[in-house]
């Protein structure tokens, strides 16, 4: 039987053919700002209309199953957004953080002059494990649940303006996330550039993020060697 060949891409800087390998850094990112969440806690809302996008069933099932459901007698329950949970206790999907990076990658792209960066981002860059835990800042504990903030939403509809009341559930300032990223070897981008797209200084994560909610610091880039390099999502 003949050998394998292994897969190669052509580095355009040397134009010499190049094995395909994965490398990795571990990113541990802190809250400057709180953090609202983003998940409906009604979970035949989500069920609706968020779970049929996962990739398959299983984990659109998964997903369901980790939403926090708001009590029964709640007003707001509809409009009420917050965190996935499990008996380890709240965080967020792999997919929180690469929506942010492939947003950033949208608005950065002529900046970077890498007109495709959002594809590429898609392409290479893969995130794990596929729940994030939140690690609380001192003195902090959700007990029973966490804190909320209510506000209006103001819309013009073709009847009038119009004006909804929500209520969303947010992490303290402080909070930290930690996360192993995995960069596929390519010929379009590289670790320098997978870092400029954190731009949590100026533009955070999840909802309400053009006031400035989500906003955070990147305070751990520690690359990886060894085992964990090359991704597994089963995690």
């Amino acid at each position: 039987m003949p050998k394998r060949q292994a897969l190669v891409f052509v580095d355009p800087a040397t134009a010499q053919p190049r094995p395909l390998t994965w490398t990795a850094v571990d990113v541990t990112v802190e809250y400057t700002e709180p953090l609202l969440g983003t998940v409906p806690r009604d979970p035949d809302v989500y069920a609706r209309y968020l779970a049929p996008r996962a990739p398959d069933t299983e984990r659109g099932a998964e997903e369901i199953a980790t939403v926090e459901a708001a009590p029964e007698d709640e007003p707001l329950g509809p409009a009420w957004t917050g965190f996935h949970r499990d008996e380890e206790g709240y965080f967020v999907y792999d997919y929180f953080v690469a929506g942010h990076l492939r947003e950033s990658a949208l608005e950065l792209k002529d900046a970077l002059q890498i007109p495709a960066l959002r594809s590429y981002v898609e392409q290479y860059l893969v995130i794990t494990p596929r729940r994030l835990r939140f690690q609380w800042p001192p003195g902090f504990h959700p007990d029973p649940e966490l804190p909320h903030l209510e506000r209006s939403l103001r819309a013009r509809t073709r009847q009038g303006p119009r004006i909804t009341i929500v209520r969303s559930d947010y992490v303290p300032a402080g909070t930290r996330l930690h996360f192993r990223l995995h960069l596929l070897t390519n010929a379009h981008f590289s670790w320098d550039v997978v870092r400029t797209l954190f731009t949590g200084q100026w533009r955070g994560m999840g909802q309400w993020r053009n006031g400035g909610w989500g906003r955070y610091d990147v305070v751990g880039w520690e690359p990886v060697t060894g085992e964990g390099v090359v991704p597994d999502r089963r995690r």
